[in-house]
């Protein structure tokens, strides 16, 4: 639990991916955020109509080197579902997906969790071949094939090391 304050002083919120109406008609990255001033990272996808109910594009969590995605490498991560509607708001239990990733249910009104700490993102970056010091994390959508599907993502930074006003920049 937070201490007492408005959420904008304890989260900040990035705008991951602009919401479209094929958002993932080709395979599509949210822009970097740097994990330096927070703990954990959380990517929300929202959903609007799906033309296909059926599985598609795949999810994936990669921890970089900087802003530009240098030395991205694919991590695991916690994920959870809501098939929201206007009767449903629960999540699903926590689930860990392995770095290959997981794929999305094509279901219209669906809302997806993916959640990373700082020290999984670094630990994902020391890994690699050769190591490196990643503190930055984006999330892929990989696309499948017949999938037209209205959906954005907001990209929430929680945990910040130090609580302000007005937060610090974590996209440059």
């Amino acid at each position: 639990m937070e201490p007492n304050g408005t959420l904008l002083e304890y989260c900040h919120i990035v705008n991951g991916l602009y919401p479209l109406g094929d958002a993932f008609g080709v395979t599509v990255a949210t822009r970097p955020v740097r994990l330096r001033n927070s703990e954990r990272v959380t990517f929300v996808i929202q959903t609007g109509d799906a033309k296909f109910d059926s599985a598609f594009d795949v999810v994936t969590i990669e921890a970089c080197d900087a802003a530009d995605a240098t030395n991205a490498v694919a991590m695991p991560f916690q994920w959870r579902t809501c098939p929201s509607s206007a009767t449903v708001d629960t999540w699903s239990l926590p689930v860990i997906i392995p770095a290959t990733g997981v794929a999305m249910v094509g279901l219209s009104n669906y809302m997806y969790a993916a959640e990373v700490t700082g020290p999984a993102v670094l630990q994902a970056g020391q890994g690699d071949t050769p190591p490196h010091l990643a503190d930055w994390v984006r999330m892929v959508v990989t696309a499948a094939a017949q999938d037209l599907v209205t959906a954005g993502v907001i990209i929430i930074l929680h945990g910040l090391k130090h609580a302000v006003t007005v937060p610090l920049t974590a996209i440059v």
